[in-house]
């Protein structure tokens, strides 16, 4: 099993229902099995995948709070077993206008 961590952008936050609709109905092949939102961090448990293996799970966000030269926030992946064993990059929102 590995885990999926995104820490949030400042000033945004997830929207609990679009996270709620990925997991109440997962399909057939999915290897997505839950998640938990703590503080400022979504962790997404995911089943098993192979290195190199993508994994895509899109989820909706709120800005609470306006800010001025947000800075990219951390995406961790790591075994649950072996967390030792982890990979790591960097993402940002572009607003729409």
């Amino acid at each position: 099993m590995a885990i999926i961590s995104v820490n949030m952008v400042t000033g945004f936050s997830p929207v609990k229902e679009s996270l709620n609709k990925i997991f109440e109905k997962p399909s057939k092949n999915s290897q997505l099995k839950r998640f938990d939102i703590e503080g400022k961090t979504v962790d997404i448990y995911v089943n098993e995948f192979e290195p190199g293996e993508q994994v895509c799970v899109t989820f909706d966000l709120e800005k609470y709070l306006d800010v001025e030269n947000v800075k990219p926030a951390v995406v961790k992946v790591y075994d649950y077993y072996e967390p030792e064993q982890t990979a790591s990059t960097l993402y940002s929102i572009e607003e729409c206008k």
